[in-house]
């Protein structure tokens, strides 16, 4: 919504921090280290419906973050092609999704 150049300057050094400083690397090591528990336990985990579908969220997790590039390049471009609405939705997707992964692995329902 800023429309001074300075703040567009500033939010755009923030994403870009926040994007490859922190949640690039922050998900490189958790796919990473996620994968590695999961081929070692490969038939114990996969053998419950709940770790199938926590899988699935974090795949959803994977994609959200190619969108938030996708759309960072977008507005690095200036091309306002959604509202500022549509980013305040779109920022809190990821909670919802990390809420049901973390509830899956505590939980762990077995029905």
């Amino acid at each position: 919504m800023s429309q001074d150049q300075v703040s567009k300057d500033r939010f755009e050094i923030m994403e870009r921090k926040l994007f490859w400083g922190i949640t690039t690397p922050s998900a490189i090591v958790s796919i990473f280290f996620g994968s590695w528990l999961l081929v070692l336990n490969w038939d114990y985990f996969m053998a419950w419906w709940w770790m199938q579908a926590k899988l699935v969220l974090v795949g959803l997790l994977i994609v959200y973050h190619v969108y938030c590039w996708r759309y960072m390049m977008k507005l690095r471009e200036d091309s306002k092609t959604k509202t500022h609405v549509f980013f305040r939705i779109f920022n809190e997707m990821p909670v919802f999704i990390l809420v049901g992964v973390v509830i899956l692995i505590v939980v762990k329902p077995s029905f």
